[in-house]
């Protein structure tokens, strides 16, 4: 049933819709690849739909001794003895000490780029451990380096409920570095 140029073909005409019966197992295929893809990401929606846990106590304790020990190192390269003072436990037997050394430091750099690594946190019901190593550049008003140090300590902060504070630094401490 080939048409070979003739007027006549004996080919039936195709209408634009092919009412044409497929092979086995080729009619589906495609519809239930459809199917399977809608119904996969149907179910991941579903499922990333989910409440958004709390954080543990632990993790928001961990979270706010990061960010004290942040904005020590922030007050303190910028000379600000308010707020640096302000992340120190003010009953604290180290409060003066560090006071008077941030006071003397405060005068032989004119701001200090002081980076803070937290390597270990050991939680207590009173106080935590923070093991740290840091390194800071300090330097003159003309932009200078003074001074550059790195050093291993472990901060002793201050169980408080949500601030917690310093109370002491054991090993080299970053806020003394001029003596």
């Amino acid at each position: 049933m080939g048409c070979d140029g003739d007027v006549h073909c004996t080919r039936p005409i195709l209408s634009p819709i092919d009412h044409s019966v497929p092979a086995p197992g080729q009619a589906f295929s495609l519809r239930y690849s459809l199917c399977a893809l809608l119904l996969l990401f149907v179910l991941g929606a579903w499922g990333c739909a989910s409440d958004q846990k709390k954080p543990t106590p632990v993790t928001t304790k961990v979270g706010q001794i990061q960010k004290a020990l942040s904005e020590l190192a922030d007050a303190y390269g910028k000379k600000n003895k308010e707020g640096f003072l302000a992340g120190v436990e003010p009953s604290a037997e180290s409060y003066r000490w560090l006071d008077d050394r941030t006071s003397e430091d405060f005068k032989l750099f004119s701001r200090a780029d002081l980076s803070i690594k937290i390597q270990r946190i050991e939680l207590g019901e009173t106080a935590s451990k923070t093991t740290v190593h840091w390194k800071g550049v300090w330097r003159s008003e003309d932009d200078l380096p003074v001074l550059e140090r790195r050093g291993n300590a472990i901060f002793l902060m201050a169980a408080a409920a949500d601030d917690p504070k310093l109370i002491a630094v054991l090993g080299d401490s970053p806020f003394d570095v001029f003596r």
